[in-house]
């Protein structure tokens, strides 16, 4: 009654109707006046019913992996050159590295084959812990020592340890996702969203403003990005080195780290064949004169797969478990899959006293065993989202734990191109990332913008994207889902969120609003990104407003009235705005929540990486950067990591 109104409302006892029982007509007007009301609630309401209802109506497959309305949407399901491709003969360094808890019950026997002392007696790691982890009589606790222990295995985790296991120290990681070899991926979008992201690919702000994507597997991030590999870029550097007091970032040394993880990943500038979207945006680009470029890749020209975002089967994408956790793992670390941090542990003292002597761990599953792992270091690398709070639960106070947190918020138009001669291919096929344009990215100035780009979607995440005004309408637009070229925009925010832990619930709370400043360049790239589209020769042209009315073109009497028609359209499409719960909008790239900096003042870590308020505690995620980069952040993440790294090796031979 709540949501509906006098609709549910019925003459006849019990008086009231079940959604279901109102007629469609009316559900459908009820559902479009949420989407676009002015109450905060029933824009909610209906964004969380479009989202999961439409995301499992097309991807959720039966036994054999198939969805019954791929058919009628053109869309072929997972890749089939990826499906067939040639595994491995048998298994990497890696596999035999990777333990899951929850598959070896006698996790001690583990850890002693694999070289680790098992502590008789861990007294004196007691004092240690909080009251929120003092241990029971009789739980089950394996006593762990090793020389650093690292929490993520993701992208920041991933290089330390080949760093600091091949500099001959005995390195633990600790997962809470699990492992997938190349075999293991069903490239199937529901299934692979639900065991390698955040929350199942649902994660968001507490206001479910904006759709947060965030890795939950060994190799993080580099195991479901788009292999956009680039370096960081010169102005951000010159601002971290100028206005954050770090000059290390326009150092020889840092430019040869970035050149060595480049290397390392196989990052290379050209593709062979060029997707059906990306070649919509560079034609519209070069036809209007505008700027565009090739996108390196962390794989070789040849790769052409449009499913990066669910693993790559063929391993032709390099991420980090093909390249920096094999090497890792063949110097003798070790992975322990289904554990979450609870605690970094710290002797008692003042700030420039305290020093971390290791971690307190759990493991997930049915049967949970508590871990209690001494080390000379201690690297927390869990990103953005998940590094604060541990750091908070932890008993550190540092007040910008968790603050100046960016998200490069993501706004999409898109554009329909029904004549598959003139543009081949589908939306879904091909690199995902090869061209992009800097046109909006202001970088000769103030260096804060968008940069357009394309994305992935498949059916799932289409669906819940594009704008609903009723079943025949979105089943119409999911018709033409295989010829949408879509363009997105990547943002360089200045605002920024923060992340902290309820004190009540102990919950994460995630809390991000668009600055005015963002909300205006957001817009000028979006007008941008519609030009482009137009330029490229679509017919009909868009944005996913929940109120938003496309243009299509050809339907004016002369060119002179068209291009006034096209002009105010433009304007309305500004005048929307980017309202909370209005639009859907996204981030891929998660920043900055314990940021570097020069003082405990302004930051979280020295320039070392290390901790202001704890001596041997490291951080080496996307949560150290000291502000945006504007750019898809990998190359950046491991360079960063790459270089504390180096610094915790001296540390751990200084403390021996």
């Amino acid at each position: 009654l709540l949501l509906c109104g006098a609709e549910s409302t019925d003459k006849a006892y019990p008086y009231d109707k079940k959604f279901s029982e109102v007629p469609l007509e009316e559900r459908e007007k009820l559902m479009y006046q949420w989407a676009n009301s002015d109450d905060d609630d029933s824009r909610l309401n209906f964004k969380i019913f479009k989202t999961f209802i439409l995301n499992t109506f097309y991807s959720k497959v039966d036994a054999s992996g198939y969805n019954p309305t791929w058919e009628a949407i053109g869309y072929a399901g997972p890749d089939p050159n990826s499906m067939k491709a040639t595994l491995p003969p048998k298994p990497s360094a890696l596999k035999s590295a990777v333990f899951d808890v929850r598959e070896h019950p006698d996790l001690r026997a583990v850890l002693k084959h694999t070289g680790y002392t098992l502590l008789d007696d861990i007294s004196h790691l007691k004092p240690a812990l909080l009251p929120s982890n003092k241990l029971e009589d009789g739980e089950d606790v394996i006593g762990i020592k090793c020389d650093v222990i690292i929490v993520g295995a993701g992208s920041g985790g991933s290089v330390p340890a080949q760093v600091l296991s091949t500099a001959g120290l005995k390195v633990l990681l600790l997962e809470k996702g699990r492992y997938f070899a190349r075999e293991d991926l069903s490239l199937l979008e529901q299934p692979t969203f639900s065991e390698l992201y955040e929350e199942g690919g649902f994660l968001a702000t507490d206001d479910f403003a904006y759709s947060l994507m965030s890795a939950a597997v060994v190799g993080g991030g580099t195991c479901i990005n788009w292999a956009a590999s680039f370096q960081t870029p010169p102005h951000v550097r010159q601002e971290w080195a100028e206005e954050c007091g770090l000059p290390m970032f326009t150092s020889e040394k840092y430019q040869q780290a970035l050149d060595l993880i480049c290397k390392k990943i196989g990052v290379q500038p050209n593709a062979t064949v060029e997707s059906f979207q990306n070649a919509v945006l560079r034609k519209g680009c070069v036809e209007l004169g505008l700027h565009s470029a090739n996108i390196p890749r962390n794989a070789s020209p040849e790769h052409y797969c449009g499913c990066c975002n669910m693993g790559c089967r063929r391993g032709m994408k390099q991420a980090t478990t093909e390249t920096w956790l094999v090497e890792a793992a063949a110097a003798g670390a070790t992975i322990l899959t289904g554990t979450k941090g609870l605690q970094v542990l710290f002797t008692d003292g003042t700030k420039k006293e305290k020093k971390a002597i290791g971690v307190l761990a759990t493991t997930l599953g049915d049967q949970p065993k508590k871990l209690i792992i001494e080390a000379k270091a201690t690297i927390v690398s869990t990103g953005s989202i998940m590094t604060p709070p541990l750091l908070i639960r932890s008993g550190l106070t540092n007040p910008n734990i968790g603050k100046h947190f960016h998200i490069h918020p993501v706004l999409g138009v898109w554009g329909y191109f029904p004549e598959e001669e003139k543009n081949p291919g589908a939306s879904f096929e091909g690199g995902i990332m090869t061209a992009f344009s800097a046109v909006s990215a202001r970088w000769d100035t103030v260096g804060y913008g968008p940069v357009l780009m394309t994305p992935s979607f498949h059916p799932g995440q289409y669906a819940s994207v594009v704008t609903w005004k009723s079943g025949a309408q979105h089943k119409e637009a999911m018709r033409r889902f295989r010829r949408v070229s879509q363009v997105v925009l990547f943002t360089r925010d200045k605002g920024a969120g923060s992340i902290g832990v309820d004190k009540k619930t102990d919950e994460i709370t995630i809390e991000y609003t668009l600055d005015p400043y963002d909300e205006e360049v957001c817009l000028e790239g979006a007008e941008k990104g519609l030009r482009v589209l137009k330029a490229a020769g679509a017919v009909e042209v868009g944005t996913h407003h929940h109120d938003a009315e496309s243009f299509t073109f050809g339907k004016s009497t002369s060119w002179k009235e068209e291009k006034k028609r096209f002009e105010e359209y433009l304007a309305s499409v500004r005048s929307k705005g980017l309202k909370p719960n209005r639009l859907p909008m996204v981030s891929y790239h998660l920043l900055g929540s314990c940021r570097m900096g020069s003082s405990p003042e302004n930051s979280v870590i020295d320039a070392k990486g290390e901790t202001w308020d704890a001596e041997g505690l490291f951080l080496t995620d996307a949560s150290v950067f000291p502000t945006p980069t504007g750019l898809n952040p990998m190359v950046t993440i491991q360079s960063i990591a790459y270089c504390t790294a180096q610094n915790i090796v001296e540390h751990v031979k200084s403390s021996k």
